[in-house]
């Protein structure tokens, strides 16, 4: 049987902060749009907490809708 060689486990990142800071909320009606490189799905999703309506028509392409009260998504780099 032949020996199985993996390569070693990345150190898990660490933020320097560990409390990030919490946006505000939103107090009128938002929309936007974004492009993800990692939402390949297609179909739409309601966030109760955040208050927010994410709908992807297209690969990689979201819109969406913020209720007053909900948070808005970050750009994820």
């Amino acid at each position: 049987m032949a020996k199985r060689h993996t390569r070693p486990a990345r150190p898990m990142q660490r933020d320097t902060d560990p409390y990030q800071e919490v946006p505000d909320p939103i107090n009128t009606w938002r929309y936007g749009w974004l492009i993800r490189p990692g939402s390949i799905w297609i179909g739409a999703h309601w966030s109760p907490a955040n208050k927010r309506m994410c709908i992807n028509l297209l690969p990689c392409l979201t819109l969406w809708v913020v209720m007053p009260g909900g948070f808005a998504p970050c750009k994820v780099s």
